[in-house]
C-alpha cells in the first residue's frame, strides 16, 4: 500500500496529461460503489478513481460518464448504451 501512495501523485498527472490533450470524452463503467471518503481512494481500479477523474474532467470540460450501481444522474446505463448513443 504504501508504493501506491507513492506512486498516486504521478498517475495523477498522467491522468492529467492524458484528459487533456487525447481525448475528448470519457465513458467509466464499474460494478462497486465509491466507497465511504477516506476508504481505498488510492485504487485506479475502483469507482473512487472514476469519480475523481469525472471531476477533473468537468474542470477541463471534457465529457464525462461514470456509471456504477446506484450512481446518481448517470446518462448512460451501460457501455453498450453509451456506444450506440455516440456512434451514431
Amino acid at each position: 500500500m504504501k508504493r501506491v501512495r507513492e506512486l498516486t501523485p504521478a498517475l495523477m498527472g498522467v491522468r492529467e496529461a492524458v484528459v487533456t490533450h487525447l481525448i475528448t470524452t470519457v465513458f467509466l463503467a464499474y460494478g462497486n460503489k465509491p466507497p465511504a471518503l477516506g476508504l481505498s481512494t488510492h485504487s485506479i481500479h475502483g469507482a473512487t478513481f472514476g469519480v475523481g477523474l469525472q471531476k477533473r474532467c468537468i474542470e477541463l470540460g471534457v465529457e464525462c460518464h461514470v456509471v456504477y450501481p446506484s450512481a446518481p444522474d448517470a446518462k448512460y446505463k451501460s457501455p453498450i448504451e453509451y456506444l450506440i448513443a455516440t456512434l451514431k
